[in-house]
């Protein structure tokens, strides 16, 4: 009862719980004795799903890299989705998005995107469930796969600076522009989407591997 679920995010819990209920009851856990340990701080349905999200990718979130390439797709899919709705909503949370982060007002962006995230929530389970039924095994990006992709992040205009912080996580002493973040953002799931399969999937598989770290 402590635990409100909006009605957008109740399948996602419902799933989480059938598919991983190790999971789903250590997420119950810390956040009841959160709640009751600080009464006054009443969790939203919205942070509760972005907590749920996180623990899963932490403690799973490797084996999505495993997955089949329809549910690797759809992960990236939804995550451009959501970059789109940033880049109109709220730009400055795109840093955030792409490079990580703490940002509290990511609660308040999903609050008014409930089935955008909960669509996020649900393809990263799906990724996570079928890499661990099949157990693809993919090779390390090979430089061609990043010079292929360098070469379309040039052809969309990017600098030097803003291709190290997506290919290498190097950010500038200078932050980038909201708005410039969320553009260049947006190229580069565009650029994934046009390389071969085999390239896409290895550079997938590795950002899938990073994101759970």
């Amino acid at each position: 009862r402590a635990l409100k679920i909006s009605l957008e995010f109740q399948p996602f819990f419902e799933r989480m719980k059938t598919l991983y209920p190790a999971d789903f009851d250590r997420f119950a856990q810390a956040e009841t004795q959160t709640l009751a340990a600080n009464p006054l701080s009443l969790a939203s349905s919205d942070s509760l799903i972005l907590d749920a999200v996180d623990g899963l990718r932490k403690n799973r979130g490797a084996q999505a890299a495993k997955a089949s390439p329809p549910a690797m797709d759809k992960v990236f899919e939804v995550q451009g989705k959501v970059l789109d709705a940033l880049a109109a909503q709220d730009p400055r949370l795109c840093e955030h998005f792409l490079f990580g982060g703490d940002a509290p007002a990511f609660a308040e962006f999903s609050a008014k995107n409930r089935a955008l995230i909960a669509e996020m929530a649900d393809a990263g389970m799906t990724a996570i469930a079928d890499g661990e039924a099949n157990k693809i095994e993919r090779q390390p990006p090979a430089d061609e796969d990043f010079n292929q992709l360098e070469k379309r992040l040039i052809e969309m205009k990017l600098d030097k600076s803003e291709m190290a912080a997506l290919l290498d996580g190097q950010m500038p002493e200078k932050p980038f522009e909201p708005a410039r973040t969320c553009a260049f953002g947006k190229s580069y799931y565009s650029a994934l989407r046009t390389l071969p399969d085999d390239a896409r999937y290895s550079i997938y598989a590795l950002a899938l591997q990073n994101m759970a770290q």
